[in-house]
């Protein structure tokens, strides 16, 4: 067989540069895009802003944590009408609050509002330099504050400790009797229960310390209290209360005492110590109602002003500067620029097809959700469902009824008896309604939600129930059980 040179003509789709910087654009949240715009104005000196965004509000100057931002929530109005935007509180307006300087303090820098958490070995650490100690027992016991895990247990036994202990300090074995102490002061402190070996003993340790201090009337529910975690957990983690009645030969309210005294505890010490700082976000968009509809508009302060610097074009055009390096440069300017207008138009005509669906919504609340999907979205924007996807990727609007991710509006249906269609997130808020409502010592079962949400309209089997309960992390109705009052 000989070989020979062919031409055949075919077609394949291309990634070019300027495409792919678009679809990177687009699918960046808003605080890494003004990040990204920060950094390609210091790179590329085509681009510039106007003289008059270099204001404390432009969203460029400075760090991206001091610019208009709201915290995420989602809570309900007074009223379904929205407020005009300039009517809003000062600390929720978005567009007009200088948030990235105090007025007056030429002095202030945004690093001031970052938020320091400090580690629960950091705590310990410094609780232990406070007390006077035997050098080799606070040694010890500073080692052992190093072996906790993330939860404030010790998951190694004393003669793990002390083997590694000896090992890495070269030091010569101790006395059992020092190593106990060390293990009673790192016990001793705050939280208290830290350096236990088991949620359990967590438990104890804390029960322990109240005893001490607890009035004489308080003291038998402590004491019930403690036999209950200590012989009795799985009772108490089922909620069978009959048996724990028995068991303990007590009566109701003291069960209900003494279990009220076990929520109380916490079961893993560093709980307080594991909590992230509150995330904020930057809405992209703003819904208002206006002529009797609800609108899409963009928030002006995630839109950067960017443009090409025409004076350093006309100079350059004028030395007849045509370096390959300077072309370059202004080829890459206005794709950026370009990429960067072609972000918002596709993130303002998606919010607005979601808006348009979702008017109901905006006026009743999660109830009146509409179904939608992707698609739904593709098909009014003339857009592809990828494009869709990453323009609500990590993108936010701010209504009255609070801060929403796109995606938020994104749901599956289900049929009413009417033949209409519901969304699945409608459901799911009734299922956490008729829990809410529940009597507390009869809960629903998925089986009776079934029923409730039948009597409502919506054919809903049992199983889905049950997902959908998963999904609001509602738990199964034996673990929602109360005694009542």
């Amino acid at each position: 067989m000989s070989n020979a040179l062919k031409i055949v003509q075919s077609q394949k789709m291309v990634l070019t540069p300027q495409l792919k910087q678009s679809i990177e654009l687009l699918q960046l949240p808003t605080a890494d895009l003004l990040e990204t715009i920060s950094r390609t104005l210091e790179e590329n000196p085509f681009l510039e802003l106007p003289e008059d965004s270099g204001g404390e509000d432009s969203p460029l100057r400075g760090s991206p944590e001091s610019e208009a931002q709201a915290p995420r929530h989602e809570e309900e109005p007074d009223s379904a009408t929205s407020a005009p935007l300039n009517d809003m509180p000062p600390e929720v307006d978005l567009v007009h609050q200088p948030w990235g300087m105090p007025e007056g303090d030429d002095d202030y820098s945004p690093i001031d509002r970052a938020v320091s958490l400090t580690t629960l070995a950091d705590h310990l650490h410094e609780e232990l330099g406070l007390l006077r100690l035997d050098p080799d027992i606070s040694a010890k016991a500073a080692f052992l504050i190093g072996e906790l895990d993330d939860d404030g247990f010790l998951p190694i036994s004393l003669e793990e400790a002390a083997r590694d202990f000896e090992r890495i300090t070269s030091t010569g074995p101790a006395a059992p009797e020092q190593w106990q102490e060390a293990l009673r002061v790192l016990r001793g402190l705050d939280p208290i229960g830290v350096g236990a070996s088991s949620p359990q003993e967590s438990l104890l340790l804390q029960l322990e310390s109240r005893i001490q201090f607890c009035p004489p009337e308080e003291r038998k529910i402590h004491e019930l209290a403690e036999k209950a975690i200590a012989e009795h957990l799985q009772e108490l983690a089922r909620k069978d209360f009959s048996r724990l009645k028995k068991c303990l030969g007590c009566s109701d309210e003291e069960v209900r005492r003494l279990y009220d005294c076990i929520q109380s505890l916490t079961p893993r010490p560093a709980a307080l110590y594991k909590s992230s700082p509150t995330l904020y976000v930057i809405p992209d968009v703003f819904v208002r109602r206006q002529a009797g509809r609800w609108e899409a508009l963009l928030n002006p302060a995630t839109v950067p002003p960017v443009r090409i610097n025409e004076r350093l074009v006309r100079l350059m055009s004028a030395q007849g500067n045509r370096s390959k390096e300077m072309s370059g440069c202004l080829t890459a300017a206005r794709t950026f620029t370009h990429s960067v207008n072609q972000r918002f138009e596709t993130i303002l005509k998606v919010a607005q097809a979601i808006v348009r669906r979702q008017q109901d919504f905006f006026s009743r609340g999660e109830l009146a959700l509409t179904p939608m999907v992707l698609r739904d979205i593709a098909e009014d924007t003339q857009l592809h469902e990828s494009t869709v996807s990453r323009a609500v990727n990590g993108k936010y609007l701010q209504s009255s009824r609070g801060v929403y991710e796109f995606r938020h509006f994104f749901s599956s249906h289900v049929s009413s008896a009417s033949g209409q269609a519901v969304s699945s997130k409608a459901i799911r808020t009734l299922i956490r309604e008729f829990v809410e409502g529940e009597p507390p010592d009869r809960p629903l079962s998925d089986s009776q939600l079934a029923a409730l949400l039948a009597g409502k309209g919506f054919a809903v089997a049992r199983r889905t129930v049950a997902k959908y309960r998963e999904q609001e992390q509602i738990p199964i109705a034996s673990l929602r059980k109360k005694i009542p009052l």
